[in-house]
């Protein structure tokens, strides 16, 4: 049997309006429901002071950002890969949520669907690897009942 499991990780201090984790699982299980492998994906919602400090160690840049992705590893001898973790500042999405004017639960939505489109080998790192990852996170957030994360 297919299993996809998502496990959910709350590590900032305002959590008010962070979702139930069923709904996170919800737009996980159905971006990967058509894998037939066995995935394992960490959600992390850390504040602005620990993003910074990640991407500070990892990707030597101090500033904060909204999503961080880490790529997947294959457990030895269990049938489940771990696809990799997601870390998500809270405060950030809060942030560009009004920024952009748009709901916070579409704004989370849409940076999961982008993290989970590069642990699965999406990029942006070329002009067309860019407008494909756009095109596919838009089709995802339509199946998923949500509108176009863009603006045109």
């Amino acid at each position: 049997m297919k299993k996809i499991i998502c496990n959910l990780k709350l590590l900032c201090k305002n959590k008010k309006r962070i979702l139930l984790i069923s709904k996170i699982q919800y737009w996980i299980i159905s971006i990967l429901k058509y894998n037939i492998f066995n995935k394992e994906i960490n959600i992390i919602i850390v504040d602005k002071n620990e993003i910074k400090k990640i991407n500070k160690i990892y990707f030597k840049k101090n500033k904060i950002t909204n999503i961080i992705t880490f790529d997947y590893i294959k457990i030895p001898n269990i049938n489940i890969i771990t696809m990799g973790e997601i870390i998500i500042c809270y405060e950030n999405i809060v942030k560009e949520s009004k920024i952009y004017k748009k709901k916070y639960e579409n704004h989370l939505a849409h940076n999961i669907i982008h993290g989970i489109l590069h642990l699965i080998g999406y990029n942006h790192k070329s002009y067309n690897d860019l407008i494909n990852m756009i095109k596919l996170e838009i089709i995802i957030m339509k199946f998923i009942g949500y509108n176009n994360p863009y603006f045109f």
